[in-house]
């Protein structure tokens, strides 16, 4: 499961369907993601929000010294996080931003 979030302000929860998949909800739109050429990434290991605040300025800032240009969507991929008994510790977030 992971998000995507566009430069308007929209969310979206993403997962990976493995055959082709219709619904009659609808509220419920099912699409391919488009291709990218490059990203830029990051790995959070931790707790999420206002906790993942330096991990993203350290990345904007990387990325700004580097000339990086975002294009969008951008994707949350949550890897790893207890279910039962939340622990931050095991919460593994990766962020990628397609680069134009």
């Amino acid at each position: 499961m992971f998000i995507t979030h566009d430069d308007e302000g929209d969310w979206e929860a993403c997962a990976q369907i493995e055959r082709d998949y219709t619904s009659d909800n609808p509220k419920i739109k099912v699409y391919q993601l488009t291709g990218v050429d490059k990203m830029a990434c990051f790995i959070h290991k931790g707790q999420w929000g206002e906790a993942m605040k330096p991990s993203f300025d350290s990345f904007f800032e990387c990325c700004r010294l580097n000339g990086m240009t975002f294009a969008y969507p951008y994707r949350q991929i949550f890897h790893v996080g207890e279910r039962e008994s939340p622990d931050w510790n095991t919460f593994v977030t990766e962020i990628q931003y397609p680069l134009k």
